[in-house]
């Protein structure tokens, strides 16, 4: 809460964008929806017990509506100062973790569309927060671990790293990384 946006710094929050993902959630919600207020309203039983509306009212509470609140609430939340890296997952996690300049030992910005999906069916990366961006800073640690923090302002994110990170970050954007 005492971080404060100035030039020298970075802030960005991430939401989740898959519009497919989203669609096919709300058209799931609504068609359950339907058959409830149809049940409810007309009377009509799919069966002869009562139960099944409220079967459907429990699974459409538990399953699709949760995951629809949880694709508008859910957002990536990254932070970089002179310090270091800062990031969070809100709501799940409050304090934001932390990775110090002094632990990192290389810093790059990846271009995800070149490196695809195979980061992710592999265990190459020891942490990856990525909510579906196109670019993405790939942190080595000095303990030999990588984290992968993705991001939407690779510009801005590109000006504050050569400010803050020293050493650390030598290029511009990284095309390619393998």
């Amino acid at each position: 809460n005492a971080f404060k946006r100035t030039y020298h710094n970075f802030y960005e929050q991430q939401r989740y964008r898959n519009w497919i993902v989203l669609s096919i959630l709300i058209i799931v919600e609504c068609i359950l929806a339907y058959f409830i207020l149809q049940e409810v309203l007309e009377d009509n039983l799919w069966g002869s017990k009562k139960m099944q509306t409220f079967r459907l009212i429990a699974v459409t509470l538990l399953i699709p509506t949760p995951l629809l609140l949880g694709f508008f609430i859910i957002r990536l939340e990254t932070i970089i100062t002179e310090e270091g890296v800062f990031y969070r997952w809100f709501p799940f996690r409050r304090n934001y973790t932390m990775i110090l300049w002094d632990n990192v030992k290389e810093v790059f910005i990846v271009d995800m569309k070149q490196v695809g999906f195979k980061w992710r069916f592999n265990n190459k990366y020891d942490e990856t927060n990525f909510p579906g961006s196109d670019y993405a800073l790939l942190i080595h640690l000095k303990g030999g671990k990588k984290k992968l923090v993705g991001t939407r302002k690779a510009e801005e994110m590109n000006r504050v790293l050569l400010r803050n990170s020293g050493n650390r970050y030598k290029s511009t954007l990284v095309e390619k990384y393998d």
